[in-house]
C-alpha cells in the first residue's frame, strides 16, 4: 500500500467562483468538441454576457458573445478603457451562466476582426469548459485537524491501493487532492471498492465515477491534483454511516458541564 501526503489547501481552485458558491456546487468539465460547441452555440443563440477576465488585475470586461467562425470564437469589443488590457493578454478567463450553471472556459490570441460589418474581437475557441453546477447533496469540507482518508486502487479494478486526502464528501462523492505517480484518475474512469475509513466509525466501500479532474500550484508553489469523484448509488447501510458522520462533524457535541 503506498501512502499520500498532498497539501490540504483547496483555495486555489481555478474557478471565479465564491466560496459560499463552491460550498453547494459540483465542479465538472466538458472536453468533447461536440459539447463544448453546443454549449457556446447555446450561449451565442441567447447573446449571453460573459465575464472577460484579462491578465491585468482589476479589468474585467462583460462582453456578448455573436458567433463562432471556425475555430475563432466573436465577442463584441471591449469598451476603450478595457481594450489595451484584453488585446495584450495571450490568455483571457471567461465566465458566463448557463440555465443557471456557472461556465468557465479558456481562450487566447485576442485580435480585432471584422464581423458583420462591424468591428468584434475574436479569440481562439476553448477546448474544454469546466460548469459549476449547484448539488444535490450537501457537502463537508473535511477540517484540517481531523483528516479523512481514503484507499483508492491503483488500477480501476485493482488490488493495490494507494491512501488519499479526502476533501470534501458528501452523500453523492467526495473529492480528493493528490498527486502520485502512477495514479492516472481521468474523467469517466470507474473504480469499484474504494474504502472510506470514516473515524471511530467501520469503513464504507463505495463504487465511485472520476467525473472532473484539475490540475492546481498552490500558493506554497506545490503542484497537486484535485478530483471529484461521484458515487453510484450507495447501499443504504453506507449511506447512513457516511450521514452519520457528517452529522457528527458539523455538530459536535457539546461536554456535559
Amino acid at each position: 500500500m503506498l501512502t499520500s501526503t498532498p497539501p490540504l489547501l483547496t483555495e486555489e481552485l481555478p474557478l471565479k467562483a465564491e466560496p459560499e458558491e463552491l460550498q453547494g456546487a459540483a465542479l465538472s468539465r466538458l472536453h468533447n468538441p461536440a459539447e463544448v460547441h453546443q454549449v457556446l452555440a447555446g450561449l451565442i443563440a441567447k447573446r449571453a454576457i460573459v465575464s472577460l477576465y484579462p491578465e491585468k488585475p482589476g479589468v474585467i470586461a462583460s462582453l456578448p458573445l455573436l458567433g463562432i467562425d471556425g475555430h475563432q470564437l466573436i465577442l463584441a469589443l471591449p469598451e476603450e478603457a478595457e481594450r489595451a488590457a484584453v488585446f495584450d493578454a495571450r490568455q483571457l478567463l471567461c465566465v458566463g451562466l448557463q440555465d443557471r450553471i456557472k461556465l468557465q472556459f479558456e481562450v487566447g490570441y485576442p485580435r480585432l476582426v471584422e464581423w458583420q460589418r462591424q468591428p468584434a474581437l475574436a479569440v481562439t475557441a476553448p477546448a474544454s469548459i469546466l460548469r459549476l453546477q449547484r448539488r444535490d447533496h450537501y457537502r463537508l469540507t473535511i477540517p484540517l485537524s481531523q483528516p479523512l482518508s481514503a484507499f483508492v486502487p491503483l488500477q480501476a479494478d485493482g488490488e493495490e491501493e494507494i491512501e488519499v486526502s479526502i476533501i470534501d464528501l458528501s452523500l453523492g462523492g467526495m473529492g480528493i487532492l493528490a498527486f502520485i505517480p502512477g495514479l492516472r484518475l481521468v474523467p469517466g474512469a470507474r473504480y469499484h471498492g474504494i474504502r472510506v475509513e470514516l473515524p471511530h466509525m467501520a469503513s464504507v466501500a463505495v463504487d465511485a465515477q472520476v467525473r472532473s479532474r484539475f490540475e492546481l500550484v498552490l500558493r506554497n508553489g506545490i503542484r497537486t491534483v484535485r478530483t471529484g469523484f461521484e458515487f453510484t448509488p450507495l447501499p443504504p447501510a453506507s449511506r447512513q454511516q457516511i450521514q452519520h458522520y457528517i452529522n457528527r462533524i458539523e455538530h459536535p457535541q457539546q461536554p456535559a458541564r
